[in-house]
């Protein structure tokens, strides 16, 4: 637009002389009218955009339900036609974007039509072309496009302009809305957008959406110590269960690990969010996969899948971890007997000796030598299902 308007000004200039232009820039209300009309509505628009932004926040910034407040009032669409027309404003986003019924979608888009239709006419009659102003080069598509893509709603691209930016939220109406998504992307599609090609699956993106006021607290933690900041992430996660969750699975997407291994992820991870030194459920959930069967590939699931997509990257390193993983019944042997005799009581090499599955196992994890047996010992009770004892003295 303002290459218009320079193009104008040179060719009034011309006519007119710099001494004029120089009189006008000191007197513009009258001699913008007098002279030159563009030159005039550019000029008045100027002093819309002060009406129109003058309500600031906190922050300073334009007050954004002043402006929601402002282009509801029918009163203000020729204001906000001309602000369009000039270039002030490069979208007619909707008031309503979120509008939940047909009525109040009715009266977003007849409000935009009476902008278009005065912005059409201000074009005509200024001899501007509409490829001239931000928003009709940017937000029209023609009807051959809409054909060629088989975009059969109008106003699908202007309801993409009005959502906000921030969130994924336009990226997710895009790939919920193939059509508008293939003209954005398709060089040839005569609207010139030559839009990013999305690389996240859909379901990155409706994470984001869903999860837009959690996601922003989480990385507005900062500062402090990195302990300090890995505790106030803890918090956050600790008190959203299903935002965590979520958070598993949009890593896995965007990791690239196939739609069917999502929610085994996201369960393994699950299985060692906020587990003691003594929990081994992630392994041993990784383990079952492993031990389960194979897919197509010649491996197994998930954990085939951990190394394909660059979580684990030593496989020798990995099988060694899991190798010394306890069953569940030495673990509760370890954790339940074991540690329940005090540091150096005989009660400790007592229970190594009466289950030679926790010796071996403590052998590979700590580096235990063998149990001496030698003296007669009894432990305490203990009740395992699949193991009973207690009492016994071991010879």
């Amino acid at each position: 637009m303002w290459n218009v308007v320079n193009a104008r000004r040179n060719e009034w200039m011309a006519k007119w002389g710099e001494d004029m232009f120089a009189d006008i820039m000191e007197y513009k209300e009258y001699g913008y009218e007098g002279r030159d009309p563009l030159l005039y509505r550019i000029w008045q628009g100027k002093q819309l955009v002060w009406d129109y932004w003058q309500v600031l926040d906190d922050k300073g910034e334009p007050d954004a339900e002043a402006r929601m407040e402002f282009r509801r009032d029918k009163d203000n669409l020729d204001i906000e036609a001309n602000l369009v027309f000039l270039g002030y404003v490069s979208t007619i986003a909707t008031p309503f974007p979120d509008a939940e019924n047909d009525a109040q979608r009715a009266a977003n888009w007849e409000r935009v039509d009476i902008i278009e239709t005065a912005v059409k006419e201000w074009a005509t009659e200024f001899g501007v072309e509409l490829t001239d102003i931000p928003y009709f080069s940017r937000w029209i598509i023609s009807e051959e496009a809409m054909t060629k893509f088989g975009i059969t709603d109008e106003y699908v691209l202007r309801t993409y302009a009005a959502l906000p930016m921030s969130h994924s939220r336009r990226q997710l109406y895009l790939l919920e809305n193939p059509e508008l998504y293939n003209y954005f992307t398709t060089p040839e599609s005569g609207g010139g957008l030559g839009h990013e090609v999305l690389e996240r699956h859909i379901e990155s993106y409706r994470i984001d959406v869903t999860w837009a006021e959690q996601d922003e607290a989480y990385d507005n933690v900062t500062g402090g110590t990195q302990q300090w900041r890995d505790g106030e992430h803890a918090k956050i996660l600790t008190d959203n269960p299903d935002y965590r969750i979520d958070r598993w699975k949009r890593d896995a997407y965007d990791d690239g690990f196939k739609e069917s291994i999502i929610d085994d992820y996201a369960a393994y991870q699950e299985a060692g969010w906020g587990g003691d030194d003594d929990s081994y459920d992630a392994e041993w959930l990784l383990i079952a996969d492993k031990n389960a069967g194979f897919d197509d590939s010649g491996g197994s699931a998930l954990y085939e899948e951990m190394f394909r997509t660059g979580r684990f990257t030593d496989r020798a390193r990995q099988d060694k971890i899991l190798s010394n993983v306890p069953t569940p019944h030495v673990e509760d042997l370890y954790v339940n007997l074991y540690k329940s005799f005090p540091a150096y009581d005989s009660g400790r090499m007592a229970t190594r000796c009466q289950y030679p599955e926790l010796q071996a196992w403590g052998a590979k994890k700590f580096g235990w030598k063998a149990a001496d047996c030698g003296d007669s010992q009894q432990i305490t009770p203990y009740d395992y299902p699949d193991t009973p004892y207690g009492g016994v003295t071991i010879p």
